[in-house]
């Protein structure tokens, strides 16, 4: 479950001005409920989601979540570039909490979702963006946690991998308690989530059924 109440989240301009990306923001989501964020471009989606895993903090308000978040945006980050792929796996598989026996016992699963052969042993620093993208992505088969947080992120390299991507977060969205997704795709929205929430300029618009909650939002 997720619980948010009154949250109001600031950003600090100069002068000692302060810009409201989101305000009075008050909502209950309950487990195995899966929510869409729904908005134009800087409605407050990508700072909700932010402040659900902690990298925000409220200027007033609270959020409560019934267990760490997984979080999902920029699905490369972090990674050691003169390491291996191999290597890089241990390195994101204990920074997500896995021991290292968790994470050995785990890697030919990584490497055969990744789908880069002799590369997975090469360091990151010789692949390209969409290999990255991959080896990071891959990761996740290991990974299980009961709340994820994803930020447009759901596809990555060519179609066929995509579609693999694809299938994977959609196993995870329907085994956690919540799932919680910001993304302009209205079919997407409609395949992973069940209820959906509607910022517009930082306040809640309506949260709801998905179907519901897109029909309002595209009239």
């Amino acid at each position: 479950m997720i619980k948010i109440k009154n949250l109001t989240v600031e950003y600090p301009l100069d002068n000692g001005r302060k810009y409201t990306a989101l305000s009075n923001v008050s909502l209950e989501i309950e487990d195995y409920d899966n929510v869409a964020l729904i908005g134009r471009n800087g409605s407050g989606k990508s700072t909700l989601l932010r402040t659900l895993a902690g990298v925000f903090h409220p200027a007033r308000g609270s959020i409560s979540l019934s267990g760490p978040p997984l979080t999902i945006f920029d699905i490369s980050l972090g990674m050691e570039k003169d390491e291996s792929g191999f290597n890089n796996v241990i390195i994101k598989g204990l920074y997500y909490g896995l021991s290292e026996k968790e994470v050995l016992t785990g890697i030919k699963k990584v490497e055969s979702f990744a789908e880069l052969g002799d590369f997975f042993y090469k360091p990151v620093r010789t692949y390209s963006a969409g290999m990255r993208a991959r080896l990071a992505f891959s990761i996740l088969t290991i990974i299980s946690r009961d709340i994820y947080l994803v930020d447009e992120v759901i596809g990555v390299g060519d179609k066929f991998f995509n579609q693999k991507a694809k299938d994977l977060i959609k196993s995870k969205a329907d085994s956690c308690k919540n799932f919680v997704l910001a993304s302009h795709a209205d079919q997407l929205i409609r395949d992973f989530c069940n209820k959906g929430l509607w910022l517009d300029n930082g306040k809640v618009k309506l949260f709801g059924d998905i179907n519901d909650v897109l029909e309002a939002y595209n009239k």
